[in-house]
């Protein structure tokens, strides 16, 4: 018998065949996978060179071993005229089959009936582009660079691009870029690099598809300094042109200046900006850094909407205690942004921060958010900034559904986390909102800071303690644990020394009543002690109301019943009575008070 006969009989080819197509289909479902659940890399390369290395072994098994009824046996140990071979032989025959089918039905599958198959919308992350310079201090220059690509890519209405938020995660990261492309959902990753040394700038980008992890478009730029708004328009286009989108030529007009120094300001306070979460006295040297870049061009519209958002979220910040100076300053910088440019996404969010916060044109407010949405409809920061405007007026069905968007716009972000989980309790889905915010808990970028009364944990916590006291026990839970809310806790509680003590706690320049007033007045409403409440609601009036505060606060909740008479007054003149009356609108309650 020769060979091949033999090689034949013993089905050493159909079990060769068989091996090689079901590996593959293991390799396929493997390099599927692997980006999804992100994976280490090294993993789908193991499995590759373990089915690699079981290609001979499955071939030497198959000649030196027989199936026999009997159970396996060495081949030579097996009578010619006994062996079933034919009968296995069908058996991986029908393996082959049935494989060979798995691939046709799946190839067919993928080109007629999945999604996938119709081709998606493009979409893009734009990575933090990596500084080469060798002054570390220029961090904020290729920082700034990167998040201009992104502004001018989000006014692209056929293109979806990742947030700012979820995109700069990865900053620093050694994670591949199939695996953060699965993480944020896209099918193009834009990565770059930028050097400055003196008045040059070297600029290298590239455009990479996910679906076969190839460069779509490169180049790099060397240029005078004084190109860097060109070279980033060309970036743009050039994105653009590769993505084969068509362009309308005011969807990449942007607000821009002609002094580099002013744009260097500029670049360095929005770093300073974005650092307000973990540190917000950073706000402080962002409010320096824009006023330098207007001082160096008046018309810089941008800098002035920074100024202007700056302003208006040191009051959320606890960094000032005058509302009503502070709220001029912010309206000041944000009605210049606008005479120069009337369609800058940033000074609108402002302006209708500006005007449901601290102004209560709850209807301005709404028709500024409106009209963000329709200039820039996928901007996770307004949907959550709208969502907050909903939840202070109690529109609560409303509220989840633009957190929601925002959520889903920038999924790595923890404040359209906790806000989403928040509207949900407030809204009443509490196991809901539980799951979230107890998921979050687990996400160690951001811890309640044990003092700093004003990062943004230990806001959501105190906004939680307010909400209802059976959320008290969830805190621990949630990381949301500090000094300050064991403060508030004993003291809604009745805890009187914690109150005192929590009154004068000091926060920067201040103490936590100099900002917190209308809190320590729902402390003393919940525990009845109705006329300090009432001296409390009219510190709060007196310093000038932020509405952003009313949330979940039992004292100006209209379905609070108030027999108080120094209360009903003071929730019955203008400030506090046409957000009450809004909110029993919102409701469905019966007619304003």
């Amino acid at each position: 018998m020769t060979l091949i006969k033999e090689l034949k009989r013993r089905n050493v080819f159909k079990v060769a065949v068989a091996y090689v197509i079901v590996a593959w289909l293991i390799v396929q479902v493997v390099n599927t996978i692997v980006p999804i659940i992100l994976a280490p890399d090294w993993i789908a390369k193991f499995v590759f060179i373990l089915l690699l290395a079981g290609f001979p072994i499955a071939c030497l098994f198959a000649w030196a071993f027989e199936l026999t009824p009997e159970g396996i046996k060495r081949s030579k140990e097996v009578d010619p005229d006994e062996s079933i071979c034919h009968q296995t032989s069908r058996y991986i025959d029908y393996v082959i089959i049935a494989a060979l089918l798995l691939i046709i039905g799946g190839l067919l599958y993928n080109q007629y009936f999945s999604s996938s198959s119709q081709k998606s919308p493009p979409s893009i992350a734009v990575l933090p582009f990596v500084n080469m310079s060798s002054d570390v201090e220029q961090e904020y220059f290729s920082d700034g660079i990167s998040e201009e690509i992104l502004n001018r890519l989000t006014r692209i209405n056929e293109l979806i691009v990742s947030s700012r938020t979820s995109s700069f995660v990865f900053k620093d990261n050694d994670r591949s870029i199939q695996q953060i492309a699965a993480a944020l959902n896209v099918n193009h990753v834009l990565e770059g690099s930028v050097r400055k040394s003196g008045s040059k700038v070297r600029i290298t980008a590239q455009l990479i598809s996910v679906e076969d992890d190839k460069s779509v478009w490169s180049n790099t730029y060397e240029r005078e300094l004084t190109d860097i708004f060109a070279i980033q328009d060309e970036i743009a286009h050039a994105i653009v042109s590769s993505l084969k989108i068509t362009l309308h030529p005011e969807q990449l007009q942007y607000s821009q200046t002609n002094s580099i120094e002013a744009y260097s300001s500029y670049l360095q306070g929005k770093f300073e900006f974005a650092k307000r979460d973990t540190n917000p006295q950073a706000l402080f040297k962002a409010i320096n850094l824009f006023k330098q870049a207007i001082a160096l061009d008046d018309k810089y519209a941008n800098a002035y909407a920074s100024l202007g958002r700056t302003y208006a979220l040191m009051m959320n910040y606890g960094l000032m205690v005058d509302l009503n100076k502070q709220k001029e300053l912010a309206r000041a910088a944000t009605s210049k942004a606008l005479r120069l440019d009337s369609s800058n996404i940033g000074a609108l969010l402002s302006s209708a921060t500006i005007k449901f916060q601290f102004e209560g044109d709850f209807i301005g407010a709404k028709q500024d958010f409106e009209t963000i949405i329709g200039i820039s409809a996928k901007d996770a920061e307004v949907y959550n900034f709208y969502g907050d405007y909903l939840n202070t007026v109690m529109d609560y069905e409303k509220a989840i559904e633009m957190e929601a968007m925002a959520l889903k716009l920038d999924p790595n972000s923890y404040i359209n986390q906790s806000e989403y989980g928040q509207v949900l309790i407030s809204a009443g889905y509490e196991l809901q909102g539980f799951k979230i915010l107890t998921a979050l808990a687990s996400d160690n970028r951001f811890t309640v800071n044990k003092s700093n009364i004003n990062n943004l944990p230990n806001y959501f916590a105190i906004r939680l303690i307010s909400a209802n006291k059976d959320h008290i026990e969830q805190l621990p839970n949630w990381g949301l644990q500090s000094q300050f809310t064991d403060l508030a806790v004993a003291a809604k509680t009745g805890d009187q020394l914690a109150l005192n003590q929590l009154v004068n706690t000091r926060i920067y320049d201040y103490s936590y009543a100099d900002i917190y007033p209308l809190f320590i007045a729902n402390i003393h409403f919940e525990n009845n002690n109705f006329d300090l409440a009432e001296i409390w609601l009219k510190k709060s009036l007196l310093k000038g109301l932020n509405y952003f505060t009313f949330i979940d606060l039992k004292i100006v909740d209209p379905r609070t019943n108030i027999e108080h008479p120094g209360l009903k007054h003071i929730l019955s003149t203008p400030p506090f009575a046409k957000l009450r009356n809004l909110r029993r609108k919102n409701l469905g309650l019966s007619t304003p008070e």
